[in-house]
């Protein structure tokens, strides 16, 4: 099996790891234990936000974090990253 380093609490962890994403890049690898106590709650926070502004603005302010530029369109979001 494949080893990473867990972008959320930087243990070395074994197996392909989970996507991060809203709290790092999707990029990057997260392991089991911070995707269960971290990463999903985090997404669910956002799909059970009381309102659509609520939720884009949760959207938007993950994504600063990860220091991404949000871009407005009629589908929804698009993401683009700022390090390009």
């Amino acid at each position: 099996m494949k080893k990473f380093k867990c972008s959320l609490c930087g243990e070395e962890s074994v197996g392909f790891g989970n996507n991060p994403e809203p709290l790092a890049p999707y990029k990057q690898r997260c392991c089991d234990d911070c995707n269960w106590t971290r990463v999903v709650p985090a997404r669910l926070s956002i799909v059970y936000a009381p309102s659509a502004n609520k939720r884009r603005k949760m959207i938007e302010e993950f994504g600063r974090a990860l220091g991404y530029a949000v871009a407005p369109r009629k589908e929804g979001v698009r993401w683009r990253s700022s390090n390009r």
